[in-house]
């Protein structure tokens, strides 16, 4: 009897325990939130640290039920509000599945959305959110909205966005607001909602993120949005060129030669990181264009000049003209017709996709594989591999394919099997791994 007592006193001092683990990270958790309301950053973080504490040990004693969903819960909005929405998100969709009709299900929505949003899953964030907006709450219904506005710009919505951040004048809204302006063109409008941070001369905005923008979006204005990110206070020479060097690099993925000539302004300038990265940026440039053996042979001289005096760029750069020079050894060393030459241009073409990220490159290089190896079981893949390299000459690419017909390569695009595949791609995989194994052997480091 005794022993029944024991037990019994046991399971009821268990079970207080874990029912007070759960109460305290109920308590702790309105006493975060109401720290958060209040602006009282250091004691919020604080205070959600213990209610995950809290509610990782009450979900430990008793994960089944109501209580441990809810458990789960509160540890998950902790961690989201501690800014771990990586860590959050798993225990929040358990928390999800678990939780039923419990009576915070609409809150926990808001924190999942948010931390979907977060990490980069805009579209998972507004299907969660529909119900919510949908719902009769106007203070969560307001919250949402502002997620699922902010999840719209990310999800390159911008129209709808807007009209789900009308009247937010939260920064956070106002700033989400600046950004969609700009996707739209509309840089004048963006300006507009932008004032406020521009004239506090607030440095936690992502000024950089404008400029992207602006430099893709709307590039005849550009200066002006510079000038007006200039004209603001405590404003350093290294700001000005961080933002330089932001609009250079997204000019040149649609004008690359008004991005080259915005980065290369920053090389006149005193040293500077930015103007470090300028310069990588511009030697990654020029290898990008390379097109064939000549183009390739002046890059690999020209880099080492774009470099000299700045240390980082200099290793980037010979790291990619000894890529260059290997290239040009291995076209001088394999005339058409040499043995194992096709395979040396499929894996020099490999190089140059891969490392120099030149794909006009690449594409020449499988060109000479088909010219000067015509009879190689390996023309197919080379005219295949072409084909995202070189769109302009899709068709006639195509047109050449025709001819192959009983090709193993084209038998696998088209899903039948055939073993002459597998033997091939063995073949060139041995070969690859070879050479890759001797350019370790020799001190050669990948750049890719």
């Amino acid at each position: 009897m005794r022993r029944v007592l024991v037990g019994a006193l046991l399971l009821h001092l268990g079970a207080c325990s874990w029912s007070n683990s759960l109460y305290q990270a109920r308590q702790l958790s309105s006493a975060a939130a109401k720290a958060e309301r209040e602006e009282r950053t250091f004691d919020a973080g604080s205070l959600w640290g213990q209610v995950a504490v809290k509610a990782d040990s009450a979900y430990a004693r008793n994960p089944a039920g109501s209580r441990g969903a809810e458990a789960l819960w509160l540890r998950g909005r902790a961690l989201a509000r501690l800014g771990d929405c990586p860590g959050a998100l798993p225990v929040l969709e358990r928390a999800l599945v678990a939780a039923g009709a419990a009576e915070w299900d609409d809150d926990l929505r808001v924190e999942l959305a948010r931390c979907r949003a977060v990490t980069g899953n805009p579209d998972g964030a507004l299907e969660i959110l529909g119900p919510i907006l949908a719902g009769d709450d106007p203070e969560l219904r307001g919250e949402a909205g502002r997620i699922a506005g902010r999840a719209l710009v990310s999800a390159g919505r911008w129209d709808e966005a807007l009209v789900l951040l009308e009247g937010d004048d939260s920064d956070g809204g106002r700033w989400e607001r600046t950004i969609a302006l700009a996707e739209l063109g509309r840089t004048g409008e963006a300006l507009e909602e932008a004032a406020p941070r521009l004239e506090a001369a607030d440095s936690s905005a992502d000024w950089d993120r404008l400029v992207r923008v602006v430099a893709r979006r709307d590039p005849a204005r550009l200066d002006e949005v510079l000038a007006r990110l200039g004209s603001m206070r405590s404003i350093t020479d290294d700001d000005r060129a961080r933002w330089q060097l932001s609009a250079g690099a997204a000019l040149l993925e649609h004008d690359p030669a008004a991005g080259a000539r915005r980065l290369e302004a920053l090389l006149a300038g005193s040293a500077s990181p930015s103007g470090s990265r300028a310069r990588m940026l511009l030697i990654d440039r020029r290898f990008a264009t390379v097109h064939d053996s000549s183009s390739l042979a002046a890059t690999v001289e020209d880099v080492a000049a774009l470099a000299r005096g700045d240390a980082a760029a200099s290793f980037a750069a010979e790291q990619l003209a000894r890529r260059g020079r290997e290239i040009l050894a291995e076209l001088a060393a394999s005339p058409p017709g040499t043995p194992e030459g096709d395979l040396a241009m499929f894996f020099q073409a490999t190089i140059a996709s891969d490392s120099l990220h030149a794909p006009a490159l690449a594409s020449w290089l499988l060109l000479r594989l088909e010219r000067g190896w015509p009879d190689s079981p390996y023309v197919p893949k080379a005219l295949l591999a072409r084909l995202p390299l070189a769109p302009d000459s899709a068709d006639a690419i195509r047109a050449r394919l025709a001819a192959h017909a009983d090709s193993p390569y084209l038998a696998f695009v088209a899903g039948r099997h055939d073993p002459r595949f597998a033997t091939l791609e063995d073949a060139l995989g041995f070969y690859i791994d070879g050479r890759l194994a001797e350019q370790l052997v020799g001190g050669g480091q990948d750049v890719n």
